[in-house]
């Protein structure tokens, strides 16, 4: 189990009661992930030696809580309010670049640790005197901060995907009850067909493991892949296994419609999920998608003049 895996996140309908119980919790496994995550270096060496030893690691311990809380600082007060999820991240690994080289779980989860201390002192603050009067201007800076450690577990998936991917993956793809292809209707329905070769393009990416403009969707707990004005949602379900989700333009992804369409999908692939996971040690299942695939390839290869046997 990873480290985030740990952590409870408030939802907004929770009491405050259960948010504080929440929070709280938090900071007890954080603690927790603490004591686990430095290791305590020994040598078998003369007590001198062992001495100057400790000493350096103490200060070599000190610098690093110091950088830590050199970034914590600037992570919480960063303004991100009026930016895209993909603006507010880009900062907040920005901060993160100017100490450390990459990202990591240990890393993310120490930053993350950092904020959830700075959101149980601004809790702290609503139960003193002044509360009345400072009420909405914390609540403002919990929402943010929350939203912080959202991004940086995000950020931390879409990493983990990009250096864990193969580079010959089998794609499964989201079939309605009726049997029809949500990414292969959606495309015959709304699509222009000079999109199609950017679909297939954007399709064999995934493919071969390339994810570009990857963003984690984790309100509907899939990723999104982008080519132009082309969008593939997708979600991994094994080291090597994707579902094909749906497949739409950028024109599409700022209508109403698209959205409610999409959270109907996240519901939709909810559901199966499982199923289709269960359903990966079957060859029947295996051949019926592997033959979704070269039909679709064929599809979009012809512009659409090709429907293929099974479509």
């Amino acid at each position: 189990m990873e480290y985030s895996d740990y952590f409870l996140s408030p939802k907004d309908d929770d009491t405050i009661e259960r948010k504080i119980e929440i929070i709280k919790a938090n900071i007890t496994t954080a603690k927790i992930m603490l004591d686990k995550i430095k290791v305590s270096k020994k040598p078998v060496v003369s007590e001198q030696t062992e001495v100057v030893f400790k000493e350096e690691n103490t200060r070599c311990d000190a610098k690093e809580d110091q950088k830590m809380l050199s970034i914590v600082g600037k992570i919480t007060s960063l303004n991100i309010e009026g930016m895209s999820d993909d603006e507010a991240t880009q900062e907040i690994l920005k901060i993160v670049n100017e100490e450390y080289f990459g990202f990591s779980e240990k890393l993310a989860n120490q930053i993350k640790i950092g904020i959830y201390k700075e959101i149980v002192e601004y809790r702290n603050m609503l139960m003193g005197e002044d509360a009345l009067e400072i009420k909405e201007d914390v609540k403002v800076i919990l929402r943010e901060l929350r939203r912080k450690i959202y991004l940086i577990g995000e950020a931390l998936e879409e990493k983990e995907l990009l250096e864990t991917a193969e580079n010959d993956n089998k794609l499964y793809f989201l079939v309605s009850d009726a049997g029809n292809i949500y990414f292969l209707e959606n495309i015959r329905k709304n699509a222009p067909k000079e999109y199609y070769q950017l679909f297939l393009d954007l399709l064999m990416d995934i493919k071969k493991g390339a994810f570009p403009g990857l963003k984690r969707m984790t309100r509907l707990g899939y990723f999104e892949v982008r080519l132009n004005d082309i969008r593939i949602t997708f979600d991994r379900i094994s080291k090597d296994s994707y579902v094909i989700i749906d497949g739409f333009t950028k024109k599409e992804d700022t209508s109403s419609l698209y959205k409610s369409t999409m959270e109907n999908r996240a519901s939709q692939y909810a559901g199966m999920r499982n199923i289709y996971i269960n359903s990966l040690s079957k060859a029947d299942f295996r051949e019926l998608h592997f033959r979704y695939f070269n039909d679709i390839v064929g599809f979009l290869e012809s512009k659409g003049n090709n429907l293929g046997e099974r479509l």
